[in-house]
């Protein structure tokens, strides 16, 4: 019995000396971590010249029980991926993808999803599973799940169009989907890739309070 007090006597020190050491420092560390929303993604970044010709989206422009708006008459074959990947690759160089990158590390908001909802400069692509995307999904967005089925994801990541501008979001929160696919996208030659981080949650949380 001896032994435990002593061990929660020392854990009991270590600590006091731990929290004693941390407001020593000329930068805290905070004792509970705080959620940090990444930054807003540029509109300049995201709409260039054609700003001005936006328009919010119609309220009802939410697709539900919907069919996939984009779909192939015949299936990709492993050739086809391979041309693709070429084709998109050879155009990409190190500047753009490092920029690529950096525009992950921001967040399109919101405010500037309605106005990408009609954009048809945009992909949206809902990269949650296919059993919640089924149910409801944001605008015409499409789904590829990247934890699901390697071959159908790498078949719908190669119909993409090289020229259009790529915006991923899964569920929200600690979902990590959207990065997964939105980092393989990248490192397969799309360089314009964005993210919605406040994903599925905050879109519905945000419609049903505008609704």
């Amino acid at each position: 019995m001896k032994i435990v007090y002593e061990i929660i006597a020392i854990v009991f020190a270590s600590i006091i000396i731990a929290l004693a050491y941390n407001f020593t420092l000329p930068k805290p560390l905070p004792l509970i971590r705080e959620k940090v929303e990444p930054a807003k993604i540029d509109d300049n970044i995201l709409f260039g010249n054609n700003l001005n010709q936006l328009s919010p989206m119609a309220t009802d422009s939410i697709i539900k029980n919907g069919e996939t708006v984009t779909k192939t008459d015949k299936p990709k074959t492993d050739s086809l991926i391979v041309s693709k990947n070429e084709e998109i690759t050879a155009k990409t160089d190190k500047k753009e993808i490092i920029e690529a990158h950096s525009n992950l590390e921001k967040s399109v908001t919101y405010e500037q999803l309605l106005k990408i909802i009609n954009n048809p400069d945009f992909i949206i692509i809902d990269a949650r599973n296919p059993d919640n995307y089924a149910k409801d999904r944001i605008g015409n967005a499409i789904n590829i799940f990247p934890y699901g089925d390697e071959l159908k994801m790498m078949n719908a990541i190669f119909s993409l169009p090289a020229d259009k501008k790529l915006l991923v979001y899964c569920d929200g929160g600690n979902c990590d989907a959207s990065h997964k696919l939105a980092e393989l996208l990248i490192a397969l030659g799309y360089k314009k890739v964005f993210i919605y981080t406040g994903g599925w949650e905050e879109w519905t949380l945000k419609r049903s309070k505008n609704q």
